[in-house]
């Protein structure tokens, strides 16, 4: 009989340890959600600053030849690559069908360099110029932006990942079809839309 009030200390421990761990495992839940609200917050905020102070509407022509998706993922232009991360199929086009591609986002951040200025660069600068503008870039968490606009714009922010770092660059992008009604479909109207707008925005650390 004594060893009956050492068993119940044991289960009324294991209980309590439970309970802490739940509510443990509860707040770190919270954290996470109120994490991911801020950046949420913080992100229509930095897009909010790009497309009231920075916007300056452009046509950007679609990629001018052959698109080659080698996977579900990698779209090929040329010497240079987007792999995309996300599954949605409609976005997909966007690639696909060449109306961003990276010759837009090396155009608009990479500086100008002759080809002679880029043979003249000893090999470690060339290969810290080909880290920060390399051939093959990543794309993630592209989402459309609730930012008041007309049916014939849609706004979108996505993650770009370059080679070799582990920090993404937010990027912002504005397709606009002219042709656009209430009632048309995402892929409808991405099939007949053109970039009309692209910024990068922070580095996310």
């Amino acid at each position: 009989m004594k060893y009956i009030p050492i068993c119940i200390l044991i289960f009324c421990f294991g209980i309590s340890a439970h309970s802490q761990k739940a509510g443990l495992s509860e707040k770190n839940n919270k954290t996470n959600n109120d994490l991911n609200t801020t950046g949420k917050d913080q992100k229509d905020k930095w897009a909010e600053d790009i497309f009231f102070k920075e916007y300056k509407r452009h046509c950007f022509n679609r990629y001018p030849d052959s698109v080659y998706q080698t996977n579900e993922t990698t779209f090929v232009y040329g010497k240079k690559t987007f792999i995309f991360h996300d599954n949605d199929t409609v976005l997909k086009n966007i690639f696909r069908l060449g109306i961003f591609y990276p010759q837009v986002y090396t155009v608009e951040s990479q500086p100008k360099i002759k080809t002679e200025e880029l043979t003249e660069m000893s090999e470690h600068q060339k290969l810290f110029y080909n880290m920060i503008y390399p051939d093959t870039v990543s794309i993630s968490g592209l989402e459309e932006l609730n930012l008041k606009t007309t049916i014939q714009v849609k706004r979108y922010s996505f993650l770009l990942f370059r080679k070799n770092s582990l920090n993404p660059i937010l990027c912002f992008m504005e397709l606009t079809n002219n042709d656009a009604t209430p009632h048309m479909s995402l892929n409808e109207f991405i099939n007949d839309s053109t970039l009309t707008f692209f910024k990068e925005g922070s580095i996310l650390l």
